[in-house]
């Protein structure tokens, strides 16, 4: 594509750990990391953040500038601060604050509720699927959580961090394999590769 049209500029995004198998870096494209975000500019994320939400008219001026002051007192906070310079992590604490009202005084609640949104709320058509082939083997939500929780603590386990954070990679295979051996069958990889996908 960007050899087809070369008189375009080009701006190419994902996370770092997606970047770092040579198979998926692109020769001669220059790759940048996203510098972390400091106190400054983590305020005016959030006032913007909110802003536009008043803009749609999704919250009211009132509401929104409300809930601007809280989520930039809860950043605050030793456990969530550590978090909020990562642009990712910080969007994430911006939806839940949003859709919740507030935020979870802990790391994992906030993982957690994060999870929750992003699962069962974010699109309706693709949560409907998910509690579809849920259903058809006999496994609620409950279930699924349970397993993705349990990916994600080994994953975090193994994790050997830089900078003093704990964030992990997880491959789709590993995923696939965990959904696969909780299904009746004990052979559910299609199964498993379409929850995924869901």
């Amino acid at each position: 594509f960007i050899e087809r049209y070369q008189k375009s500029d080009f701006v190419l995004t994902c996370r770092t750990l997606s970047y770092q198998d040579a198979a998926w870096q692109l020769d001669g494209i220059a790759a940048y990391t996203l510098a972390p975000f400091d106190s400054e500019k983590i305020q005016r994320f959030i006032a913007a953040w909110y802003a536009e939400l008043a803009r749609r008219g999704v919250l009211s001026a009132l509401d929104a500038a409300e809930l601007s002051a809280r989520l930039g007192e809860a950043v605050k906070l030793p456990d969530l601060g550590r978090l909020a310079p990562t642009p990712l992590l910080l969007t994430a604490m911006a939806v839940v604050h949003t859709n919740r009202g507030r935020l979870p005084d802990a790391r994992a609640r906030l993982y957690e509720e994060t999870v929750d949104l992003l699962l069962w709320h974010r699109e309706e058509l693709k949560t409907r699927r998910l509690r579809e082939l849920l259903a058809t083997v006999g496994l609620a939500e409950t279930d699924l959580k349970r397993v993705l929780s349990h990916v994600a603590f080994e994953a975090h386990g193994e994790a050997v961090p830089e900078d003093g954070s704990s964030l992990a990679g997880i491959e789709e295979h590993r995923v696939e394999g965990a959904l696969a051996a909780i299904h009746p069958e004990k052979r559910g990889r299609d199964w498993a590769h379409d929850v995924v996908e869901a």
